[in-house]
């Protein structure tokens, strides 16, 4: 509401971006939003002898596919909201993203002649934390900016005064 009242375009399209919509594919993605997750885990079943033998939720080494693949796979450009940002932090642990299924290809190149039952990219919740940050950190900034700009400093550090508007009357 405050984007729309003070007709700044470039702050109303940030405040959509962030709050709102999320980042669309084309829009540019502040670095605060990419981040690598921190392994891939998967649940398999793996020829042994003449039977089988099944992992739980082990490390794949994606380093193995080279950099170029590794960086497809790890890097993280998250375009979500912060809406939806907050409704995944996790207080248990870290994040579990799903894979698409060009890079579940890679994960069975790693695992030939295996059965996977499940895979996971799993994300550190100190990355989506530090969005959260980041973001509220830059509004306050945006807000100084605009008390420095626009209010000629009438907001204080301390609380906002609203008698010491132009114009108002007791």
């Amino acid at each position: 509401m405050i984007s729309r009242l003070l007709k700044n375009n470039s702050f109303s399209k940030w405040v959509d971006y962030e709050f709102i919509n999320g980042y669309s594919p084309n829009a540019i993605l502040p670095k605060y939003r990419e981040f690598y997750i921190t392994s891939i885990k998967a649940s398999y079943i793996a020829p042994h002898g003449y039977g089988f033998i099944k992992y739980t939720n082990t490390l794949i080494p994606i380093q193995n596919l080279g950099s170029d693949r590794y960086n497809e796979i790890a890097l993280i450009k998250m375009r979500d909201s912060l809406h939806v940002i907050l409704q995944s932090l996790s207080k248990n642990g870290n994040i579990h993203f799903s894979l698409s299924p060009q890079e579940l290809l890679y994960i069975q190149k790693i695992l030939n002649g295996c059965q996977i039952m499940s895979v996971y990219k799993e994300i550190s919740n100190q990355n989506f934390n530090e969005i959260v940050i980041k973001t509220k950190s830059k509004l306050l900034d945006i807000f100084m900016d605009f008390n420095d700009s626009l209010f000629n400093m009438i907001i204080s550090l301390k609380g906002y005064h609203p008698y010491r508007w132009k114009g108002y009357r007791a």
